[in-house]
């Protein structure tokens, strides 16, 4: 019905002179109804029959820019709309995303916001053709500059849990810092736009906090991929001698076998299931941490020694119970060990001899 209706209009606008109108098969209600095969071959066949007769058509290619420009603008009608909504969404979005304090011109660049208005303002400003090439080339960079970023968080371990870790200094988290542990997790995939910065930022930020840390675990739990760049920076940084000890975790099956491959697994010696679990590289992490401050007490003074991690929580939880915990008596052992040992039977001076 729609498709009569549109070539009635066509050859009325013929016979008074007026301008054909031209039928959307991409968008047509007739089109958008049929699914299967059929449909999207009828679609497909449509389109390059439009493509040909353009092309082979003289007129048709001399087509003023104002009527291109009404076609697309019409097309566009509803979506333009909607921009002012879409607008208050957008920039509600990238508040809440970046927090209020936290807002920059780098966060707007790479929000969703800027391809929007992007898109948007230059086919206004420039025109149809140029305005469109040009939106899309900023929407490319917009969308390279989200990723090339120092895109890391630094979690904690959450009050009165054991093994839940969230982000910290975010609304509604209350995690807390691990002593000597810095748990930094990756936000995107790792490549050359953002690996060195990434490390080079996230260093500088240390420094800056004056906190002595021992361990660093990185949870790559957001990472889908390295590629060369990054496999050949992080296997030089992480290897070479630092003031830390790294330890990876949250890989997928593609990092684990990229890290393989690249010789990075071996080279950090992590157990097979602390390169997946969070928790089990937090606790490897604490146990480097005990033994590098027990090492240090050791050589300022050799007789304080330190218990364990996983042997305090059990004595802590013995002395709120007003349990004695402390080691027996050397003597009282004694007499206890003698009590339970049969009687040797006495030999002769003689017979020894």
């Amino acid at each position: 019905q729609e498709l009569v209706a549109t070539g009635c209009a066509s050859m009325m606008s013929s016979v008074v002179g007026g301008m054909p109108p031209m039928p959307n098969l991409a968008v047509s209600q007739s089109i958008r109804t049929c699914t299967g095969v059929v449909g999207n071959l009828a679609n497909a066949i449509g389109h390059l029959a439009a493509f040909y007769i353009a092309a082979s058509c003289e007129p048709i290619r001399e087509m003023p820019a104002c009527a291109i420009s009404s076609i697309i603008f019409i097309e566009f009608a509803p979506i333009l709309l909607e921009a002012p909504k879409e607008l208050c969404h957008l920039y509600r979005q990238m508040k809440h995303s970046r927090g209020e304090d936290n807002w920059s011109w780098g966060g707007l660049l790479s929000s969703d916001l800027a391809i929007y208005l992007a898109a948007i303002v230059s086919p206004l400003l420039l025109g149809v053709i140029q305005g469109s090439v040009l939106a899309i080339a900023l929407e490319l960079l917009f969308a390279v500059t989200r990723f090339a970023g120092a895109g890391y968080v630094e979690l904690g371990r959450v009050q009165g849990t054991f093994e839940a870790y969230d982000e910290l200094g975010v609304p509604g988290s209350n995690a807390e810092e691990l002593s000597g542990i810095a748990i930094v997790r990756f936000s995107c995939p790792r490549w050359f736009g953002n690996c060195v910065s990434t490390t080079r930022i996230a260093r500088k930020e240390r420094q800056k906090s004056g906190k002595v840390i021992l361990a660093v675990v990185v949870d790559t739990s957001m990472v889908a991929f390295f590629d060369e760049t990054a496999l050949h920076h992080y296997k030089r940084e992480w290897t070479r001698k630092l003031p830390y000890r790294v330890f990876v975790t949250g890989c997928c099956a593609t990092v684990r076998r990229q890290l393989q491959t690249a010789g990075i697994a071996e080279l950090l010696g992590q157990p097979g299931d602390s390169l997946v679990q969070l928790h089990s590289a937090v606790r490897l992490a604490e146990a480097h941490v005990q033994s590098e401050r027990s090492a240090e007490l050791a050589m300022k003074d050799p007789d304080v020694t330190i218990e364990p991690d996983d042997i305090q929580p059990e004595m802590r939880s013995r002395r709120a119970s007003n349990v004695d915990v402390s080691p027996p008596p050397t003597g009282s052992r004694q007499l206890q060990s003698d009590r339970f040992m049969p009687e040797r039977p006495s030999m002769s001076s003689d017979r020894l001899s």
